[in-house]
């Protein structure tokens, strides 16, 4: 994939919006949103949080990573500094995934390994 970030971030909430009844894990995406933000300790709804996750100084984290599983049909890995998978979001839907990204925890961000 040869994307830029802020296609990707446009692309990830792009799909959130149009989707947030669909069902992730048991829950449909707004109330994972809604969830993900109580445990924070903030009172977000879903098209707020989707709003604020437009905006470039915003990093996302494991939510919006199983969102780009969907996205993008890939399975996606995350590694630490040394290599090590820490890790794993699997896209399920309709059979096996189309590719695999690897991306880097830096214990501030995920960067992408190329």
């Amino acid at each position: 994939m040869n994307a830029s970030g802020d296609t990707v971030r446009a692309t990830i909430c792009d799909y959130m919006e149009q989707h947030k009844d669909e069902m992730h894990k048991d829950m449909a995406l707004s109330h994972w949103i809604g969830h993900q933000q109580q445990m924070e300790g903030e009172e977000v709804d879903a098209q707020a949080y989707i709003k604020r996750m437009r905006q470039r100084h915003i990093w996302g984290g494991a939510m919006e990573l199983a969102v780009a599983t969907k996205v993008y049909r890939s399975d996606i890995d995350v590694v630490n500094g040394t290599g090590k998978t820490i890790a794993s979001f699997k896209w399920v839907d309709n059979g096996t995934s189309t590719s695999k990204m690897v991306v880097q925890w830096t214990g501030a961000h995920y960067e992408p390994v190329r």
